[in-house]
């Protein structure tokens, strides 16, 4: 036994072996988990420039009769360091501000979530890192138009004033999907396999003017801001 200042260095070695052969198997049993919380996604909602999230569009009615809508879009940036699965945008509640400029919540507004550009699925099923996906936030209508899609739950909006009506996976019957003029406050909540839930408050000021000119209609017809 080699013994140094009352130090058995034989025992030693021993327990330092023991150590490290217990931190690789530590290692081997958890790199993957610790690899996947260091890289993961981010997801963030980004509805400025505006400008490049709206562009006015020719509908087709079906009938061989076309109508122009102005479509509203956000973005989802993915900010992580690893591909985002199965990504959704809901609408957990509405408020409308009123006379006194306090937002009030509007009691028939249905939750419900947000439908992807170009898919019109109710969720995207990848985002890679430092990549951005378009999601619809609604459609404004020309004045009047609102009368041919609807039914009688919204007949109270002026033929005279534009129309906006939120892109959900389904439209209510009970009309709760579109609005009249006003300010508008959203809670949009973004959320994915991979991320918790992010919780954003999105403001429209819907004016109820329209205007051919797209960056006109940005400063003049609508605007949106985003609250943290």
């Amino acid at each position: 036994m080699d013994c140094k200042n009352g130090i058995e260095w034989g025992t030693v070695a021993q327990w330092a072996g023991a150590f490290a052969t217990s931190c690789a198997v530590l290692v081997a049993l958890f790199k993957d988990s610790v690899k996947s919380w260091l890289n993961k996604p981010e997801l963030q909602l980004e509805a400025l420039p505006l400008i490049d999230n709206c562009f006015l569009s020719n509908v087709s009615d079906g009938n061989n009769n076309f109508e122009k809508r102005y479509y509203i879009r956000v973005r989802i940036i993915n900010n992580g360091t690893r591909t985002a699965k199965n990504v959704k945008v809901f609408v957990a509640g509405c408020e409308k501000e009123n006379a006194s400029g306090k937002f009030i919540r509007r009691p028939d507004f249905q939750p419900m979530k947000l439908v992807w550009t170009h898919t019109g699925k109710n969720e995207c099923s990848t985002i890679e890192p430092e990549i951005w996906n378009h999601c619809e936030l609604g459609q404004i209508l020309l004045p009047g138009s609102i009368n041919k899609l609807a039914n009688e739950s919204v007949k109270h909006i002026p033929n005279t004033e534009t129309s906006f009506i939120l892109d959900t996976e389904v439209k209510p019957f009970t009309g709760s999907s579109f609005f009249e003029k006003g300010k508008y406050k959203f809670t949009l909540e973004v959320v994915s396999d991979d991320t918790k839930k992010k919780s954003y408050k999105l403001v429209l000021n819907h004016v109820g003017l329209w205007f051919d000119d797209a960056t006109k209609m940005y400063n003049e017809g609508f605007g949106i801001t985003i609250e943290s």
